[in-house]
Parts: structure tokens; sequence; C-alpha cells
């Protein structure tokens, strides 16, 4: 079995507020599928666990508006700070207490004749760590155009209707439920290989280099000057293997093929995009983190196993 050789390093491609792309060498990829899944479904963060309402006269449901206070992300860059709820040492899974829940509310009249929008911003937090997460959008702009500050539609209230909620935050995983999930995506893939073989390309027509260039849909290759096709950039390849289709049809009498496209075993492109309630660069060291806290649960199960006293004085 091919083991990757060497320690695991990462390498930033790009980083955001919004995602975060990397490459991590020297993994196998159920390592690299386990940290995929850690990050979707183990990384803690804040969500709208318990909803009272105590007056609604819009025109939906409580059932409904419950469910969508639940789903607005929540800002969880100080996750660590909190304990989760069944855990609590302080209030024992009681009714919660300022380690483990943070109190919201949502109060909302229209006095006016035109419809009023209630959105993510109009909930109130009596912390400054667990608040609904913050949106810029350029479809919202201010008077200099600049993109402004708007919220995640709850409900629209006409003239009249109002909206008297109570909101209690705690701390859960995405195994859980997926409002705790901190990724929108989290997604790898193998760094691509690309071979061409430039002597087979030297004999066909300018014509057909140019349809090898246009058949790939991520613009991948490119002609040169002197009209060879070089690899133009070859993190872009997705595998559709378009440009090995077009030459199919190229008479040669040679059994070489025009181009190959593999991939480094142990080598993965992530792409993880936030909900806004982590920054990227968050996500991907508390999911690091719990791989690590599992990894030494095994260590330890194993030491136990082997030596009974380990674990004794260890405690």
């Amino acid at each position: 079995m091919d083991f990757p050789q060497g320690p695991i390093n990462i390498e930033i491609l790009e980083l955001n507020e919004e995602k975060i792309v990397f490459v991590i060498n020297n993994v196998d990829l159920s390592f690299a599928n386990a940290l995929r899944r850690i990050m979707i479904a183990e990384v803690p963060t804040m969500a709208i666990e318990f909803v009272n309402i105590n007056n609604n006269t819009s025109s939906l449901h409580d059932e409904y508006i419950a469910s969508r206070l639940g789903l607005i992300p929540l800002e969880s860059h100080n996750i660590d700070k909190y304990q989760f709820f069944m855990d609590c040492k302080f209030c024992q899974g009681g009714l919660g207490c300022e380690y483990c829940s943070v109190k919201m509310s949502l109060k909302v009249a229209n006095t006016s004749k035109e419809v009023l929008d209630v959105t993510s911003m109009d909930i109130r937090s009596e912390s400054l760590d667990v608040k609904p997460v913050r949106f810029f959008s350029s479809f919202f702009t201010d008077a200099n155009g600049n993109p402004k500050e708007n919220g995640i539609l709850i409900a629209k209230l006409k003239e009249g209707q109002e909206l008297d909620i109570e909101c209690i935050a705690r701390k859960g995983v995405g195994k859980d439920h997926a409002k705790y999930s901190p990724v929108a995506t989290a997604k790898f893939r193998y760094e691509p290989v690309i071979e061409i073989n430039q002597q087979m390309m030297s004999t066909v027509t300018k014509e057909q280099k140019k349809a090898f260039v246009a058949s790939c849909p991520r613009k991948v290759y490119q002609l040169s000057p002197t009209d060879d096709i070089i690899v133009r950039d070859h993190m872009a390849c997705t595998f559709t293997e378009e440009c090995i289709r077009v030459t199919e049809n190229w008479k040669t009498d040679e059994p070489y093929p025009f181009v190959k496209i593999g991939m480094k075993k142990h080598k993965f492109i992530f792409e993880v995009e936030t909900t806004g309630a982590m920054r990227p660069e968050e996500i991907v060291k508390h999911a690091l983190n719990e791989m690590k806290n599992k990894l030494n649960v095994v260590k330890e199960s194993c030491e136990s196993m082997r030596n009974p006293s380990y674990m004794m004085s260890n405690r």
C-alpha cells in the first residue's frame, strides 16, 4: 500500500472573509475526507435553540418563524468561551446560564402604512460575542454607491402587525442539527497532473490545436506564440477529459496519447466557504484540533490495551 511520505504541510492559496482555498500535502484520502466531515459536522457554533413567541400578528405561523430564526447564522468567533448545555458545570443542564446560553429578543411593530421588512438586524442580543452575522451586498448600496449592511429576511409586517419574540441561543454541532454547521460548502479534490506529448502535438494542424485549447471548459491550456500548446493553469483542471475526447478522432500511427491527465495521490485542494458564523481559517483550525483530539483518544485506547496501568497513571 502506498502511504504518504514526509510531514503534513498546508499551503494557503486564497483567503478572504467568505472562503479559504488551501492545499494539504502528504495525507491520504481517508484523512482528507475526515477533515472535510469534521468541518461540516463537528465544529461547534452558536444557534437559536429555543423560541418563545409572546405576540405574533404577522401572516406567518409561529412554527415557521421559529424555524427561520434557528437557521440564522450567529457569530461564533469566541465559541470556546461557552460550554455545551448538557455539559455545563455551572447550571448542570438546568435552565441555562451565561456560560452556556445567550438570550436574544425580537420586538418589531409596524406603525406605518408601508410594508416593513423584519430582518436579522432587528434581533437584539445580550452578548457582544454572539449576534446575527452581518452581511454586505452590492444589491444594497448607500448614497455613495458602497455596499451597505443588510440582514436575512424573517417576515414582512403590514400596518398594525407586530412580532414580540424571546430566544435562547446555545452551542451545538452540525451532526446534531444542520443549523450549527459553520460551512456553506466544504469540498476537496486531487491536484491534477497534466502531461502533453509535444512530439505528437507537432504533427497536427494549427486548427486542431485551437480546437484542443477551446475544448477545455476551464481554460487550462493556451496556445503559445510559436503555436505550441502549454498548460496555463493545471490547478483549474476538473478532470472533465474533454481535451482527451477531442484527440480521439485525430489520425496517428503512434500508440501514445496526445495528453495524459493524472492526479497526485497524497495532495488535495480544499475549498471551504463559511456561513459567516466563523472566519474560514477558524473553521480549519477548529477541525484540525478536533481531529487531533480524536487521534489522542485512539492513542490512549491502544495504550490501555497494551498496558492496563497506562490509563491509571494518566488520570
